[in-house]
């Protein structure tokens, strides 16, 4: 794997993350099985932006949103598996979504989908264990005033 090209950071961060909020949450609001999206990764600790150069086919940061589904749901038919099996999440992408546009640059969103036996405390403490920023909630189906189980 090659190294990351140095990365031009836009700037206003905050501004970016309730841009990406407001984007996001008619997606996720959809898939009623969504019970909480997590942001994390650059654009979670503030360092969102463009590479120098292409990287894996890109050219700006990724945006890697953590979902949490209501026990015993499926995995969402819009979801494209990308191979990717952790101990505790499966990585997809939404084909549904699109993609983040940013200054005109468009920023694909990887979905950290948590399997079922895991839940946000230890989603949490997995995160704060691997020293790699923080996490912040940017959907959950009870702020939105749905039935939840």
């Amino acid at each position: 794997m090659s190294l990351k090209p140095s990365k031009i950071i836009y700037p206003n961060q905050s501004m970016l993350i309730r841009n990406f909020k407001a984007f996001v949450a008619p997606h996720l609001k959809q898939i009623h099985s969504v019970e909480k999206a997590l942001l994390w990764g650059s654009l979670a600790n503030g360092s969102f932006g463009i590479y120098s150069k292409p990287y894996q086919g890109h050219i700006g940061s990724d945006i890697d949103l953590i979902v949490l589904l209501e026990k015993g749901s499926n995995v969402p038919k819009d979801f494209k598996y990308l191979e990717i099996n952790k101990t505790w999440f499966r990585g997809y992408r939404p084909r549904n979504f699109g993609k983040f546009l940013c200054e005109s640059i468009p920023h694909k969103i990887d979905i950290l989908l948590v399997k079922s036996e895991y839940d946000e405390r230890y989603v949490r403490e997995r995160i704060k264990n691997l020293q790699r920023g923080k996490l912040i909630p940017i959907y959950t189906k009870r702020n939105l005033g749905e039935k939840t189980k």
